[in-house]
């Protein structure tokens, strides 16, 4: 039963992926990017993180490395630790595309989103800030993390390490799917991510936009704006606000803008929680700015393809633990 559910999400991950079309100058990489992405998707199904432990378990599993693509050769562990730090853009571009693979299909409806962000411990210990700030490593302090940073959260207060930005769908009646995210560490604020994320993720169906507080700003607001859409967050009044903006709270105000934010904390909050839940990210398992972001967008990845695979073997959409659980 293991072995038949890893090999069938494996079927739908390859059936999915979408290549760049474009090649790169120079010599050829041995293992085709395909397969080597569909092994490390398979790694965070079965919640291996040791690239020495990857090594083996393709050593010890002939049958798999072969249903990997592996078949005129192993790549050694040294290759997996190259080749997964240069993962995240096409991880990137491979959420994106299953975000629309997911809303053309109707599995979740994209004229309603949601943006917010998240914070992971780092790996190793904390590194204290006034260290970090004049580069200054205490002698006998071990195992920390250099690319990690201090952020302050309002649930968990200060946290060293990193942070996702995640836009995902808020439909009603809907399950909330990931669209697009971006990993940075965590002194990176949401505003700012959230308006470059806005020009990579942005779909002309989208009619509202959903954050808290932290994501009034009015270039944001603008951007919504021009794209025909509408920002709701919540706002202040002052005694001097411009129409745009008084616009924007008398909607924030109404009814039907109090139902559509309320969709906010029914979505991408308890999305985050079934992340961390499903891949045990709460505190992340590695080190540096490289491996972090690849490993993130990894996980949110297959959140997506699992739901894709619910949706393919026609099970409930929202069974996703017992899939992990199985492989």
């Amino acid at each position: 039963m293991k072995i038949h559910t890893l090999r069938k999400i494996i079927n739908a991950v390859k059936s999915i992926i979408r290549l760049p079309r474009r090649i790169k100058r120079g010599r050829p990489c041995i293992y085709s990017l395909k397969d080597i992405t569909v092994f490390f998707h398979a790694m965070i199904l079965k919640r291996i993180t040791c690239f020495k432990t990857m090594h083996s378990f393709l050593i010890n599993n002939p049958s798999w490395a072969l249903i990997f693509g592996f078949k005129e050769g192993l790549p050694h562990r040294t290759t997996l630790a190259r080749r997964f730090k240069a993962l995240y853009a096409f991880v990137k571009e491979q959420i994106r595309h299953m975000g629309n693979v997911l809303t053309a299909k109707r599995i979740s409806a994209s004229n309603m989103c949601s943006v917010d962000s998240t914070m992971h411990s780092a790996c190793g210990n904390i590194w204290h800030k006034k260290h970090k700030k004049i580069n200054f490593v205490p002698p006998k302090l071990r195992n920390i993390d250099k690319d990690a940073d201090w952020g302050k959260s309002e649930y968990k207060g200060w946290v060293f390490g990193y942070k996702t930005h995640l836009v995902a769908t808020s439909s009603f009646h809907k399950p909330a799917v990931p669209l697009y995210c971006e990993i940075t560490p965590a002194n990176n604020s949401d505003c700012p991510t959230a308006k470059g994320i806005f020009k990579q993720f942005w779909s002309e169906k989208t009619k509202y936009l959903l954050g808290d507080k932290g994501y009034d700003d009015k270039t944001l607001r603008n951007l919504c704006q021009e794209s025909r859409a509408l920002l709701i967050t919540p706002m202040r009044r002052y005694e001097h606000m411009r129409p745009e903006r008084k616009k924007c709270l008398e909607f924030y105000r109404s009814k039907a803008g109090r139902k559509r934010y309320s969709q906010r904390a029914k979505t991408i909050e308890p999305l985050f929680s079934h992340l961390k839940g499903l891949f045990n990210i709460e505190k992340l398992a590695m080190k540096g700015l490289q491996n972090v972001q690849s490993f993130l967008s990894l996980c949110v990845w297959v959140y997506q393809t699992l739901i894709y695979y619910n949706f393919v073997y026609q099970r409930p959409l929202r069974r996703l633990k017992d899939l992990v659980c199985a492989v």
